[in-house]
């Protein structure tokens, strides 16, 4: 709104609004002082512009004296870039005015208008609250004085929201509001840039404990995030010329944490860098022991630690103070931040990768006969052998097999030890392998022991196993007793043997001395013999070659051999671990010496490894030997080709979160429904069925809701029950957990007071009625219940969800879904494999073995993929196809285009002027040939849209006006008559939608029609959200 005058009242000649003129005009004379008003109509124009800039901020707000009633509160202010936040004044408002109660808040109106064509612009807000008793109106009328003065010196000074916001009265709520405040003016200062940056906030904010915002200044965690944003996009563009290389980011952030005891000085830091495999591992212990060598005596700050990922960029953020409580200095900040990153690549942690034996389990009873024979006594001593199998995240896992004497009644090896501590003992099998003199018999028992990793790490983050070994040996005989541990001088030969094959093998890349580790570690023979250093060495270094050329020429399988007059070496390279399956299944066929034969598998990077050593002189057989590999070989090949495998494109924009509780973007959607499946489900029709429940039973009157679950199961075989439903959705409900998703909840009796912490999470009205039966009660009737349990956040909750916080980035066995599909390997950047679900209840529908989701970058790789026939499917709902494409699809004959179930709109601002008028709307709504317009933008195989609702959503009747011209015409002619105006005198419209290629057609095809069929909209401007606000910025510069 524009006042072009002389005087600030007078000869008003409004742009736009003119309808709501004559009200704002009113409502400023009503509330501006008499005798600033008279001062104002004694001036020039530029004397009175300057004189009102002068008395702004103005403040007015009325003053009841009954009630119920409403408070108007109405502002005028200079508009400045960061303090017209109609949101902020109102929460500022609703929270501060009442202590411990939000006001009611009950309508808005803003204007913005400058008092002469070429001068300064000013905003004008008015916010109207409801005040429902006497005793609350008394605390409003005293409180307002001192929310004036505080928005005064806000206003005054171009303070952020978070001078205001930042008080004990203040919520998490208001903190994120002043933070995406912060943040956007950091983005239009271009101190960072980013698409979607709500997106990724919102994705950083999942990472964050629920206090994690009420001790920090919102500036702190914007400084957090912004510096990750930056950081990663950084060592992305570092890693289009350095592939191979760590790179790593870092900052260092002095600041305090605000308590209701005081303040504690501590020393944030922010590390941004990015893994080079998917076993490379770096967590806050790391990161702390990188920190101790440069500062000593710090430590970490409770809950201080933040870790999340993009891709291969991992981000992490650690709070670190001083024991004795002061404040770090200058010099010990400047020496952090010189050596910090350097120490870092020091102690990224590479974990031996999981070894897979084939013939793991025949090994296993090879060692339990072994030890039964040399237990011929009662009074000898427990034989037992001990076997590294792999290392975890935070733990080293051991098989240990244990033969004893003992009496029939004499308490269980695991009754012993279950005191053992700093242990983990699971075991997996006991049973009588013989008798012995004087009634005692042979116990054999085989268990796994976990034991905590770090006390066994050297400086370069390799494993002691030898210390492992000696530690749970020594454990084991303070319960046992003395322990005859037989694979004791095996394994310090394995030690020796492993330290003269690392001296042979020189120069070697960090990288490559843990696949050696690796690679020793897994070695296996029949008869526990060992080959001689030279034919280990050549076994390892077609290894190498095999590793560097698969992954190079990303080959899916590949077979490398070397032979001579001694030995036969091969490696197989495969995805699937299935292929060594095949190849030993050949292996047992042939007539070969299994004593002479040794074999290794190493996973790496997502591929399967398989090494094969026969030591033999007779020609025939090292022939026989290899043949059987390739047939091996061969024949999983061909049964991957049989296998329905679809490959699908992934937007490579950012890590997908298969975690039904906080993923909630489009590609983790589509992959948790491949994944996961709740209580109800829809058809490929559209239409609602079972999913996990066999039956519902509805209350007459829709309140009660009680589901009875199938006979199914997870994909490690445990049962699904009532339980796991009740207990993922108490987990969303639960306001220590930090999820969007918590709202759709809230229909369930109580739980929207259980997520406010009004009430317990056992009252909410979820009731297990036993194992398969599940109670649902509502706070009121509810005829869409059944679709809102179809949605992914009310999946059910695995046990290993509880225990394990990063469960759902796991793959392979560790990962547990009960969807048709289950998570099989996730290659960092480049693919997620998923595999049928044999444990699935409707398993026997699925006709799909495989499906391969490829991370690509764009839609130009998308296309060229599919038409390289990497891809079996391009377009929605991952990436739209370009007109051009659909068209070249279509006269193929490869272009679907199912029955929409969205639709497109034009939505008009009907309090901006002219759409105020229903009769202009109206004729807008007529002159608009839908049919036409799909035609020109060649989009003639999609519908018409006749309601708001899509095709599979519609009522009977439609709801649209039809496209009539004559009828168009009409309205417009009443319109301007009813506005007074003319078609040359309708103001500019400025139509804003989303940069896509599609909606930029039909925005131009629309005005198109406008200028058309009703001779109007020649001024109207059209384009993306961004170019519209930079059309706006070059309008006010000029």
């Amino acid at each position: 709104m524009i006042f072009q005058t002389k005087s600030l009242l007078s000869n008003l000649n409004i742009f736009s609004l003119k309808e709501n003129a004559a009200s704002i005009k009113a409502l400023l004379l009503s509330i501006l002082p008499k005798t600033f008003l008279q001062e104002l109509k004694n001036l020039e124009s530029e004397k009175a512009i300057e004189l009102f800039q002068k008395s702004i901020p103005f403040f007015y707000y009325t003053q009841p004296k009954t009630t119920p009633s409403s408070i108007t509160v109405v502002v005028i202010a200079k508009k400045r870039e960061r303090f017209n936040n109609t949101s902020l004044l109102t929460y500022y408002l609703r929270n501060f005015l009442i202590i411990g109660k939000k006001l009611p808040f009950l309508a808005q109106r803003n204007l913005e208008f400058s008092l002469s064509e070429n001068g300064p612009s000013f905003i004008l807000q008015e916010l109207t609250f409801r005040v429902e008793f006497k005793k609350e109106l008394h605390q409003v009328l005293k409180r307002m004085p001192l929310a004036i003065a505080h928005l005064k010196t806000a206003a005054q000074k171009n303070l952020t929201s978070s001078y205001l916001l930042e008080g004990p009265l203040f919520d998490r709520n208001a903190r994120l509001l002043t933070i995406f405040e912060y943040l956007y003016y950091l983005q239009n200062k271009k101190l960072f840039s980013t698409d979607n940056l709500s997106l990724h906030f919102n994705r950083f904010l999942l990472h964050l404990p629920l206090e994690y915002l009420s001790v920090r200044k919102s500036r702190h965690i914007c400084h957090i995030f912004s510096s990750h944003l930056f950081f990663t996009k950084k060592i992305k563009r570092d890693l289009y010329t350095m592939p191979y290389l760590h790179h790593i980011k870092t900052k260092i952030l002095p600041h305090t944490l605000q308590f209701s005891v005081g303040i504690r000085h501590v020393l944030g830091i922010v590390v941004t860098l990015n893994l080079k495999n998917e076993k490379e591992l770096f967590n806050d212990s790391n990161l702390l022991k990188a920190i101790e060598t440069l500062l000593p005596n710090i430590r970490k700050v409770k809950d201080s630690f933040i870790s999340y990922q993009d891709e291969s960029i991992l981000n992490v953020y650690i709070e670190i103070e001083k024991y004795s409580g002061k404040q770090f200095t200058r010099d010990e900040i400047k020496h952090l931040n010189t050596h910090l990153s350097y120490e870092l690549n020091d102690h990224i942690e590479e974990l031996l990768q999981a070894v897979f034996k084939p013939r793991n389990e025949e090994e296993i009873y090879h060692h339990v006969i072994k030890l039964s024979k040399l237990l011929n006594s009662s009074k000898d001593l427990p034989k037992a052998i001990l076997l590294f199998d792999e290392q975890q995240n935070n733990y080293l896992r051991f098989v240990c097999i244990l033969v004893r004497p003992i009496l029939l009644d004499d308490p269980s090896l695991s009754s012993q030890l279950t005191e053992l501590q700093n242990f983990g003992i699971h075991f997996t099998q006991t049973k009588i392998t013989g008798s012995l003199d004087n009634a005692y018999v042979k116990e054999a028992s085989i268990f796994h022991i976990h034991l905590k990793k770090h006390p066994f790490l050297r400086k370069n983050y390799s494993i002691d196993l030898q210390k492992a070994y000696i530690r749970i040996l020594q454990e084991l005989q303070k319960y046992l007793g003395p322990i005859d541990e037989l694979s004791k001088k095996q394994q310090e030969k394995k030690q020796r043997l492993l330290r003269d094959l690392q001296k042979e093998l020189t120069k070697l890349s960090k990288t490559e001395e843990f696949l050696l580790e690796n690679f020793f570690y897994s070695l296996w023979q029949n008869n526990n013999e060992w080959y001689n250093l030279h034919y280990l060495k050549k076994l390892f270094q077609l290894f190498l070659t095999a590793q560097k050329e698969t992954i190079l020429y990303k080959q899916s399988h590949s077979f490398f051999v070397k032979s001579d007059e001694q030995a036969l070496s091969i490696i197989i390279a495969a995805e699937d671990k299935e292929c060594g399956d095949e190849i030993y299944d050949y292996l047992n066929t042939i007539q070969i010496d299994t004593q002479s034969l040794l074999t290794t598998c190493v996973s790496y990077q997502g591929m399967q490894y398989f090494g094969f050593m026969y030591h033999t002189f007779d020609i025939k057989k090292r022939t026989l030997c290899q043949e059987a590999i390739k047939q091996g070989l061969f024949s999983w090949i061909q049964k991957q080709q049989k296998h329905q495998i679809v490959n699908l494109p992934l937007p490579n924009k950012s890590q997908p979160l298969l975690d039904p509780k906080i993923g909630y973007d489009l590609e983790s959607g589509i992959i948790m429904r491949m994944l996961y499946e709740g209580l109800m489900r829809f058809s490929k029709n559209g239409e609602l069925e079972y999913g996990v429940a066999r039956k519902v039973e509805v209350s007459e009157d829709y309140k009660t809701y009680r589901f009875f679950l199938r006979d199914c199961y997870w994909s490690n075989d445990v049962p699904i029950v009532a339980l796991d439903f009740k207990m993922a959705w108490q987990k969303m409900i639960d306001p220590s957990f930090n999820t969007m998703f918590a709202y759709l909840f809230f229909i369930i009796k109580n739980a929207k007071n259980a997520h406010e912490n009004q009430c317990s999470l056992d009252s909410i009205g979820i009731i297990v009625e036993s194992e398969k039966t599940l109670r649902v009660e509502l706070e009121h009737p509810s005829f869409t219940f059944l679709e809102l349990v179809s949605h992914w956040a009310t999946f059910p909750m695995n046990s290993k969800a509880i225990t394990d916080p990063n469960w759902s980035k796991n793959a392979g066995d560790a990962h547990v879904s009960n969807g048709p599909f289950k998570l099989s390997s996730w290659k960092v950047n480049q693919e997620i494999e998923l595999v049928k679900n044999p444990y699935y209840w409707d398993a026997k529908v699925v006709q799909l073995q495989k499906i391969h989701l490829h991370f690509i970058d764009n839609l130009k790789k998308e296309i060229e993929m599919f038409e390289n026939k990497e891809l079996d499917w391009a377009g929605k709902p991952f990436f739209s196809l370009p007109i051009d494409k659909k068209l070249e699809y279509k006269n193929k004959k490869i272009l679907q285009i199912p029955q929409g179930n969205s639709t497109s709109s034009l939505m008009l601002n009907c309090e901006n002027f002219p759409f105020t008028n229903i009769d202009f709307r109206k004729a807008l709504a007529h002159a608009i040939d839908r049919k036409l317009l799909l035609k020109k933008i060649n989009c003639e195989d999609n519908f018409p849209a006749t309601s708001i609702l899509a095709p599979l959503m519609q009522q009977a009747s439609p709801h649209f006006f039809k496209y009539d011209l004559d009828l168009a015409k009409k309205y417009l002619h009443k319109a301007l008559k009813e506005l007074k105006l003319t078609k040359q005198k309708i103001p500019p419209l400025k139509i804003q939608f989303y940069n896509i290629e599609n909606w930029k057609l039909i925005v131009s095809e629309i005005i198109t029609q406008f200028k058309q069929h009703l001779m109007i909209g020649k001024t109207w401007l059209a384009g993306s959200l961004m170019m519209l606000q930079a059309v706006k910025k070059h309008h006010r510069s000029n």
